[in-house]
């Protein structure tokens, strides 16, 4: 499911689309709106691990401040991933972009190591395979940024690699905070906080841009790909995968989820191969 954002985004991008703080605020609103609407349903339909907190109401006396600081915390993390991923692929090459942000898959398990937690030897490998395989597959010819300077595509590329420290962040952090507060709760709130602050941003960055799209394309909610694109990843990227996230990262732990998020680039492919 996240593998479908970056098809997506390059269609509604291709031929004058809107702002991409626009896009990222109104898919977090969606996302909120759906969850305000669907949550209850989507929280007994949805699978959960036997180490997730409880869903009761003495859990949520209890809690207290902690059952609305998870939230926020990971929709701090995760609009901060988004955004600097935004900007670090608008001024790097695509392959140094996929790989720098693939890097999760060794950020995830030397944070945990420096926790203490023990990583066994055979995930440790499947980390190393994983980064190989995501560097030989983002080694494009063609794929170099074209009109950049260096000094630009340097920047992108920090930004690239601090949007890999965001997510894995998130990542972790997701699977402390599943623990502890219901999962309804906890991903309501991260969307509410990732969508107040992605429209601040567009707010504040954006702004011009944004009447400028729209004086240009007063038939925008007939016309092109963008309410699909904005749909799609508001209610099912954004909230359904978070819900199985937020259960399956219970499951099988941080680290090994990184060798499964490694493989996100070959389903973009093959995604964009089929679609566009």
């Amino acid at each position: 499911l996240n593998a479908s954002t970056n098809p997506l985004w390059h269609g509604a991008f291709a031929n004058g689309g809107p702002p991409p703080l626009l896009l990222n605020a109104a898919v977090a609103v969606v996302a909120w709106a759906g969850l305000a609407v669907g949550g209850p349903m989507l929280d007994s339909n949805v699978d959960s691990m036997k180490n997730l907190a409880s869903d009761d109401a003495d859990s949520e006396e209890d809690l207290g401040w902690q059952q609305w600081f998870g939230g926020m915390e990971l929709g701090f993390w995760k609009f901060l991933g988004t955004t600097s991923h935004l900007y670090g692929l608008s001024m790097t090459s695509a392959n140094h972009g996929a790989f720098l942000i693939q890097l999760t898959t060794l950020i995830v398990p030397v944070i945990q190591g420096l926790q203490g937690e023990k990583i066994p030897r055979q995930i440790q490998a499947a980390v190393g395979l994983a980064l190989l395989g995501v560097y030989a597959f983002t080694q494009d010819p063609n794929g170099a940024v074209t009109g950049g300077s260096p000094d630009t595509q340097a920047i992108g590329d920090v930004l690239c690699i601090a949007c890999a420290f965001f997510y894995s962040f998130y990542d972790i952090q997701t699977f402390k905070w599943g623990r502890v507060v219901p999962r309804k709760q906890l991903v309501t709130t991260k969307i509410a906080t990732q969508a107040v602050l992605s429209i601040s941003l567009c707010a504040a960055l954006a702004y011009d841009d944004t009447l400028q799209y729209f004086q240009d394309h007063p038939n925008f909610l007939t016309e092109g790909t963008l309410i699909p694109v904005v749909l799609w990843s508001g209610l099912i990227v954004n909230a359904l995968a978070t819900f199985l996230q937020v259960g399956g990262m219970q499951a099988v732990g941080p680290t090994r989820a990184q060798t499964i998020f490694a493989s996100q680039p070959l389903w973009s492919s093959a995604l964009a191969y089929a679609f566009l």
